[in-house]
């Protein structure tokens, strides 16, 4: 396209033209001449319809996200409600036995202590997590049972050890215990 021109309230371009000299004067004419109002019209439409299109299409994917956020979220909280309700009802079970039960993790830290062992050693899970499961033993003890760690280590579990605990008061206490390595090899049951 050459050039555009408005005549008579409508749009034209003009797309190639002679160019004649006749006595020294310029003479055009054109060849192609089209007129462009329809089309510019219809463009402008085609324009505003794809933006609509285009609008509708980003703010239906907006909705889709939104919905399924917002699903993912109420999986999550219905997840973790239950997972509350299984980790209070294990917790009731450990809490019931007569038994006591205690989880250590790898350097023989207090992870949890059920009912029967808090009451045994006279302790809170506080002070428990604090001292750790070696800092009950008998002052020849300590050596042993970290042994007794390495072995659990190899084995994936050892029973029926007998060891001495100072609990409350400076008392002590001789018990049997098992323990079994836990599935993540990081933790002691």
């Amino acid at each position: 396209m050459l050039c555009r021109f408005h005549w008579n309230d409508k749009k034209y371009a003009i797309y190639a033209f002679d160019v004649y000299s006749y006595d020294k004067k310029i003479i055009a004419k054109a060849l192609f001449i089209n007129d462009i109002t329809e089309i510019e019209r219809h463009n402008t439409q085609k324009l505003i319809n794809n933006s609509a299109y285009l609008f509708v299409l980003l703010f239906l994917i907006i909705l889709i996200i939104e919905w399924g956020f917002r699903t993912l979220i109420q999986k999550l909280d219905d997840a973790n409600e239950q997972l509350h309700k299984n980790q209070a009802f294990l917790r009731s079970i450990l809490d019931a036995s007569h038994d006591g039960v205690v989880m250590l993790d790898r350097e023989a830290r207090c992870l949890f202590c059920n009912r029967a062992y808090l009451q045994m050693t006279g302790s809170t899970n506080e002070k428990m997590v604090q001292l750790g499961c070696v800092g009950l033993n008998i002052h020849e003890d300590p050596p042993m049972a970290l042994s007794v760690l390495e072995q659990v280590r190899e084995k994936g579990c050892i029973e029926n050890i007998e060891k001495s605990c100072v609990v409350k008061d400076g008392k002590k206490l001789h018990v049997n215990i098992s323990i079994t390595l836990m599935p993540d090899k990081e933790s002691f049951w």
